[in-house]
């Protein structure tokens, strides 16, 4: 009896540690499980930033060329978009660290933040000149709606001259008006579109004062030039002379703060260029992250 109760103790024992091994894998599968679970969701979030970044460096760009020609939504996405990129920069670094911790990671996230101090401070550049480029964006268009009725007008003060037999000297003059009209509007779309910014100001302001020249000579026979007659003439002169008061009104402003202008529409144009290195940097991120995932899960 007592070797059989020896055998049995003996049995029962190996039992328990057959499952006290069994619980002891089943629950280091568990925790694998769990832990192999919990680092995909971290490599798949980390790996849905970087492809927000690789959207936002194109969005932005886009954004700023379209601020800096007076589109105000493009103000506000420009500014929402910068502010998501910071904020996953922010999260990444306490992610990865700096490139002092040696890691493929955070030499590439360090790349990228490189990449992205100029591209931001080309940014604040923009969102800092969104009065001025609204306030100019504002005058043009002004000055666009009111430039086709005055062209018209002047115009019609050449045909009349022409019909009426005038010299020729006054029907140069006359045809000239339109042709100052036209380069006006020219040099008020290069302004806003960025287009040799500081030359079409200086074209602008020149055509202006010739125009107004012309027009008060015309309409007062000063500088030389011969008054024009005839009820008809005087009244297209007075429409001329009061759409025109609304185009010189502003001529000023666009003239002196051309310079602002170039500066915050060259800012515009580097963002644009700098869009393709921050889409790499971050493209370079996210090559890495994507060979680093196999050997980080569960070590």
């Amino acid at each position: 009896m007592k070797m059989f109760n020896t055998s049995t103790g003996g049995a029962n024992s190996r039992v328990k540690l057959f499952v006290f091994v069994m619980i002891c894998a089943v629950s280091a599968m568990a925790w694998t499980f769990v832990k192999v679970g919990e680092q995909t969701s971290t490599h798949q979030s980390r790996m849905t930033e970087v492809s927000e970044q690789l959207v936002l460096s194109q969005r932005i760009a886009k954004y700023a060329l379209a601020a800096a020609t007076g589109d105000t939504n493009a103000f506000d996405k420009m500014g929402k978009s910068k502010s998501a990129f910071g904020s996953i920069l922010e999260r990444q670094g306490r992610d990865f660290g700096d490139a002092a911790g040696g890691t493929k990671e955070s030499v590439s996230l360090t790349n990228l933040e490189n990449h992205w101090l100029g591209f931001s401070y080309n940014i604040d550049s923009v969102l800092e000149g969104q009065v001025l480029i609204m306030a100019m964006a504002e005058s043009t268009a002004l000055m666009s709606e009111v430039m086709p009725q005055l062209m018209e007008h002047t115009q019609d003060v050449t045909n009349t001259l022409v019909k009426q037999g005038a010299s020729p000297k006054q029907v140069k003059l006359a045809s000239n008006q339109s042709v100052l009209g036209q380069r006006i509007v020219n040099s008020l779309n290069n302004v806003l579109t960025g287009k040799k910014t500081e030359s079409a100001a200086i074209l602008f302001a020149a055509d202006t004062k010739e125009f107004g020249r012309v027009l008060d000579g015309f309409m007062r026979g000063t500088g030389g030039i011969t008054q024009l007659k005839g009820t008809a003439l005087k009244a297209k002169l007075q429409k001329i002379a009061l759409l025109f008061s609304r185009v010189s009104d502003n001529a000023g402003s666009i003239v002196e703060n051309a310079e602002d202008l170039v500066t915050i529409q060259a800012a515009a144009t580097e963002i644009s260029g700098q869009s393709e290195a921050l889409f790499n940097a971050a493209k370079e991120l996210q090559a890495v992250l994507s060979s680093s995932v196999g050997n980080a899960l569960v070590r």
